[in-house]
């Protein structure tokens, strides 16, 4: 049995039910919303980095894209 429906049964009203549920909703509309946006972003910087590589030589792309996934790896890891 799992923990919830342990709670459930232990407590004296499942009052607090609708909550859980709507919270649920919430954390998965705010999860779907980030995806969303990342992946917007994900396809700004690759247009960008695309742009900048027909512009520069080979190595100016590989310090650039470098720069970019760095900077983006200290942003995740905040």
């Amino acid at each position: 049995m799992s923990t919830i429906q342990t709670l459930a049964q232990t407590a004296g009203s499942t009052s607090w039910s609708p909550y859980v549920f709507t919270g649920l909703v919430v954390a998965m509309i705010v999860v779907i919303a980030l995806s969303r946006l990342l992946r917007k972003l994900i396809a700004v910087v690759s247009t960008l980095l695309i742009t900048a590589g027909t512009a520069m030589t080979g190595l100016a792309t590989a310090l650039t894209s470098m720069t970019v996934l760095t900077a983006l790896f200290m942003v995740f890891l905040n």
